[in-house]
């Protein structure tokens, strides 16, 4: 029986193929773990931009020098800026962003490394949006809060991707007790999330 080793070429190629994918295993971990720590990041973020337009809302903050102010809140548009987001104030009463001419534009955003918002969905099992513009508003001084100029008192989830993973995040914003919770779970696709439990 012919019995042969190998040759010194082939032990190279072989060496050459596995460093390959184990170069491949790496980067993808290191962009899986880049992509959940931005997520975490900006999720702490957004969170902290609602609780802060809250803050303003419930000590009636003066931002406008003695105007009227109905409602502070957060502006997102899913087609030109997913990056982005601002907080608003409110003086027109309709409880939507309606651009500079109208409302003040208190402070402006940009997500972190390349996350984006990715949907916008109020009352889980309604209709998701991954598309439009999109406010979340806070009256003054207290009541259920308003997504998009219409009385929400239950949960509205907005969701977060980083797509060159991809991968997605999730947190909630209790309609009546303002109330943020982030889901610390990471997700692959934009699956259906219920509402954290509690009472309603």
């Amino acid at each position: 029986m012919n019995k042969r080793g190998f040759t010194l070429i082939e032990i190279l190629v072989s060496l050459a193929a596995i460093g390959i994918m184990m170069t491949v295993v790496i980067l993808r971990f290191q962009g899986v773990a880049s992509a959940e720590r931005s997520l975490n990041i900006s999720t702490d973020e957004i969170r902290s931009v609602i609780q802060l337009a809250q803050d303003y809302s419930r000590s009636s903050y003066d931002c406008c020098e003695g105007e009227i102010i109905y409602a502070y809140g957060i502006f997102v548009d899913l087609d030109n800026t997913p990056g982005q987001y601002l907080i608003f104030a409110d003086k027109n009463n309709n409880f939507i962003y309606d651009g500079i001419a109208t409302d003040a534009v208190i402070d402006e955003f940009n997500l972190p490394n390349d996350v984006e918002f990715d949907d916008w969905w109020y009352d889980f099992g309604m209709t998701r949006h991954v598309t439009g513009d999109h406010t979340l508003a806070f009256p003054i001084p207290s009541g259920n809060a308003y997504d998009d100029g219409v009385d929400i008192s239950r949960d509205l989830r907005i969701g977060l991707v980083y797509p060159g993973a991809p991968k997605y995040k999730y947190f909630f914003v209790d309609g009546s007790s303002w109330q943020v919770t982030v889901v610390q779970e990471f997700h692959d696709d934009p699956i259906d999330i219920p509402p954290p439990p509690g009472p309603k």
